[in-house]
């Protein structure tokens, strides 16, 4: 066989299959099939190497369809054969660039800047105070609190301002004009999750929903029993966190 032959099969062959790490046969035969078109090319027979084409000549009689489809599963079989240690070579190196540690590294504190995002209630309420629940948040996550700490401190601004109707204290009824909330929070190192909801009569749910994450090994506590979770815990449950404006925006929203 010319030298310029076998290295086409060569190549060909080898660099289709390492993309999946499995000899193809199909891959082999197109492969072949090309070595046979560089055959016919360099003025070689079909029926193998040593044999010159007739000029000219293209009727194709049964016994080349024959020994060309000889080849081709000869070629299959020897490449397959061939590919198999550089197969099982590229999926040890796929397998060794694709697993993952055991656990994620910890990450240091400063390593990172820290940054805090919240929709209006966490920048533009602040019950009364110098800050509002952003500014607050950032403040103790860069005098290295715990991140969700700081983060349940600045929530507690907007839940605790009765101006603010979306969240805790005076937050818009339901159908009854009773003022049920929700909160969760997720801690990344930890792994943990804790929630609340359909609380009533506790001004703080994301308070509670800390709690559920930190003492329980529940992920959500609703109605009643987020309550009496609440109670037990000593936080303040009322018996009704509505205020003069939640109950005109309820009263209001029933008239229509």
């Amino acid at each position: 066989m010319p030298e310029g032959v076998g290295a086409i099969s060569k190549t060909s062959v080898g660099t289709a299959c390492s993309r999946d790490g499995v000899a193809s046969d199909n891959v082999a035969m197109r492969s072949a099939d090309a070595v046979w078109r560089t055959w016919h090319s360099a003025g070689l027979d079909r029926r193998g190497p040593g044999r010159s084409r007739v000029a000219g000549t293209r009727e194709r009689t049964m016994s080349e369809s024959i020994d060309r489809r000889r080849f081709l599963i000869g070629s299959a079989a020897l490449a397959a054969g061939a590919l198999t240690p550089a197969a099982s070579a590229a999926k040890s190196a796929v397998d060794s660039a694709t697993s993952l540690p055991q656990a994620a590294p910890a990450v240091h504190t400063g390593a990172v800047k820290a940054v805090v995002i919240s929709d209006r209630s966490g920048i533009q309420f602040k019950n009364g105070g110098p800050v509002c629940a952003v500014e607050k948040a950032f403040q103790m996550i860069t005098a290295g609190s715990d991140v969700l700490d700081a983060i349940v401190a600045g929530i507690n601004i907007p839940e605790l301002d009765p101006a603010e109707t979306g969240i805790g204290y005076g937050g818009l009824g339901n159908a009854d004009g009773v003022v049920q909330l929700d909160s969760c929070c997720m801690h990344g190192p930890k792994k943990r999750a804790g929630g609340v909801a359909a609380l009533e009569g506790v001004r703080t749910p994301s308070l509670v929903a800390k709690a559920v994450m930190e003492h329980t090994d529940h992920h959500l506590l609703v109605g009643k029993g987020a309550q009496d979770f609440a109670r037990m815990l000593g936080i303040p449950v009322e018996a009704d966190l509505n205020t003069p404006r939640s109950r005109e925006l309820w009263l209001e929203w029933k008239r229509r």
